[in-house]
């Protein structure tokens, strides 16, 4: 049978302020214990539904706390709801409070939404789930396990499908339900796997290996012994409008110690193909989340040449040389070094544009000489690009 996941909202939410409930938190309410059985009643015009958690059985399900006062709730009622939106064969949100339901029916006539809503009445699922600051959120996989204690911003599209797999969820635990000792630093290791569909596994560099980069398709790349700026370098040139344009890359004072060779991991990134223009996006966010850094697009200028046409006769084309876009072409300029700075194109060819090469520069005394023979000239100048800034995440001190 195909499996489903339900994301089973019970919101309980605290008008900005701590809440202190009755009841202590059951120690067995922990990240992956079993939860434990529990009825919840799903309001309707005429009175209500019981449900018992074990229904939900073989579907991802999500609890997350709320009430008609608290104005900061609201938005993660919406963010929810189009959640489901993206899988609505697939994903229920239930939103629970235990206040009255005259308080809540009255709410619901200024405020409807089409999800259910759940009536807590007495609080039985609050004390269950006890928790001092709203929103709060628990994540729970389809075997009934408690895989997440954290916020509603934290769950995303990809935390659906992980969850699903029953994977361990690259997602921060809610400050007051984190481990003492638990430390977002970079030498965190963290591994989340759906093996159908998404695989995020970050580790130790590897003995005796070289710094490598591989794409194995535009939705998964393989990272052995990178830094993390290298990491975010990679992943950031993924979302440029023009791939060909390379960011640049500043680390801090703070951060320069990642630029260290012993500050080396490897890292294998594979999201589901359909959402493969999403990669470097995803794969930032994890390395926000694993390391004690996070990055930033600045604006920064820099001098570069731009190729132009020369409009001088080019020799005729023979069946010597090869051939080779203009964009690898100009990108073999610069990585050879034979030029001192990076090369842009604005000769009015297109970047796919396919040249005949006969002889390529070997030494910086030829670039102009070979170019002119191709019908091109390099001209300095300076442009504005963008820049990847690490920064120090003092969020996390």
């Amino acid at each position: 049978m195909k499996k489903t996941f339900t994301i089973l909202s019970i919101i309980y939410l605290c008008f900005g302020r701590t809440f202190a409930q009755e009841g202590a938190v059951s120690e067995s309410i922990q990240i992956g214990s079993i939860v434990p059985d529990f009825n919840i009643n799903i309001l309707t015009k005429e009175g209500s539904i019981k449900k018992n958690i074990s229904d939900y059985r073989g579907k991802v399900v999500i609890l997350e706390f709320w009430a008609t006062y608290c104005g900061p709730c609201f938005p993660a009622m919406d963010h929810l709801a189009a959640l489901k939106t993206k899988f609505p064969k697939d994903l229920e949100v239930i939103n629970i409070t235990d206040e009255e339901r005259w308080k809540v029916v009255n709410f619901l006539k200024k405020r409807p939404t089409s999800m259910p809503i759940a009536i807590d009445a007495d609080k039985s699922i609050n004390q269950l789930f006890y928790h001092q600051l709203i929103p709060h959120t628990i994540i729970i996989d389809p075997q009934g396990y408690i895989k997440a204690i954290t916020s509603p911003e934290e769950v995303t599209e990809e935390v659906i499908y992980l969850a699903r797999s029953g994977a361990i969820l690259a997602v921060k635990t809610k400050a007051e339900f984190a481990p003492k000792h638990e430390s977002a630093t970079a030498m965190t290791i963290v591994e989340v796997e759906d093996k159908s569909f998404y695989k995020i596994a970050v580790s130790a560099a590897k003995e005796g290996v070289q710094s490598q980069i591989n794409k194995k398709s535009d939705f998964e790349y393989e990272f052995i012994n990178c830094t993390v700026p290298m990491m975010y370098q990679v992943l950031y040139q993924t979302t440029r409008p023009n791939p060909n344009d390379k960011a640049c890359l500043e680390v801090s004072e703070q951060t320069k110690y990642l630029l260290n060779e012993k500050q080396q991991y490897s890292m294998t990134l594979k999201i589901p193909e359909p959402m493969k223009h999403r990669l470097g996006e995803i794969g930032m966010k994890h390395l926000e989340e694993i390391f004690s850094v996070k990055a930033k697009n600045e604006t920064r200028t820099r001098k570069v040449y731009a190729l132009m046409t020369n409009n001088e006769p080019q020799e005729s084309n023979s069946e010597t040389g090869m051939d080779m876009p203009l964009k690898d072409f100009l990108k073999l300029l610069w990585d050879t070094k034979v030029v001192d700075m990076p090369v842009i194109n604005e000769s009015g060819m297109s970047d796919t544009s396919v040249l005949r090469v006969k002889e390529f520069p070997k030494e910086v005394t030829k670039v102009s000489e070979i170019l002119q023979k191709m019908g091109f000239k390099l001209e300095s100048k300076i442009t504005e690009t963008a820049c990847l800034v690490l920064y120090e995440d003092k969020s996390n001190n």
